[in-house]
């Protein structure tokens, strides 16, 4: 079977099935796969990692299962845009059903969810993890299923309900400040070539609002269409 699109980025982000685990594990991966894809760049916490060499933009940030076995958190930036980005890839195990919170710091307008069945993306077969082999894990016909609830669902109504980031005129205002903010915030970098640091506050307080949302919605999974 010819290795798909999603295989190819996954074997990016990580490079055996093994190394993440568990089938909800994949699951998150592959959104991460699709929101990276979109533009938006991996944030790391410097607290965390130190000065972590990142061999590809997909790498997930080394604390993404930090949470427990059925909680999976990424933290994100995108050019032009005001704030970072969280994103909660939640399981309840004894249904299958995983939830993707989705939202902006500071803005409470913006949060996006998206209900998805774990056997309809990933292979039931667990043993499947333990291969090197990307195409066994994955369900690949629903592939771009996948990939089109992600970006209709997630990607889509959060870049169109964020905040842009406001910039002085290089004529008018500063052209040094403008270059520099520029740099900071990954403008001219693919999927996230510079380095961005995150405020221990922020990222805390960004972590518990996703997080306790996403339990909310496991405690109340009919809030939710699971597909």
């Amino acid at each position: 079977m010819p290795s798909s699109e999603l295989v190819s980025l996954l074997s990016s982000a990580v490079s055996k099935p093994g190394t993440v685990g568990t089938s909800g594990g994949v699951l998150a991966l592959s959104v991460h796969c699709i929101m990276v894809r979109q533009g938006f760049n991996v944030v790391e916490n410097p607290d965390v990692t130190g000065k972590r060499l990142r061999r590809s933009s997909y790498m997930p940030p080394l604390d993404w299962q930090a949470a427990g076995p059925n909680e999976w958190n990424f933290l994100y930036s995108l050019g032009g845009k005001c704030h970072h980005f969280k994103l909660v890839v939640a399981l309840h195990e004894k249904t299958g059903r995983t939830f993707v919170h989705a939202s902006e710091d500071g803005n409470p307008n913006n949060i996006q969810v998206l209900g998805l069945q774990l056997e309809n993306y990933v292979s039931p077969d667990s043993s499947t993890l333990k291969t090197q082999d990307w195409n066994k894990v994955l369900v690949l016909d629903n592939e771009q299923k996948l990939n089109d609830l992600v970006i209709t669902h997630i990607v889509n109504p959060l870049k169109e309900n964020s905040e842009d980031l406001e910039l002085p005129d290089p004529v008018h205002g500063d052209p040094a400040a403008y270059a520099f903010a520029g740099r900071e915030e990954g403008w001219g970098t693919s999927h996230g070539a510079g380095r961005y640091y995150v405020g221990a506050g922020i990222a805390l307080a960004v972590a518990a609002a996703a997080i306790a949302a996403a339990f909310a919605l496991r405690r109340n999974p009919a809030q939710v269409r699971v597909q």
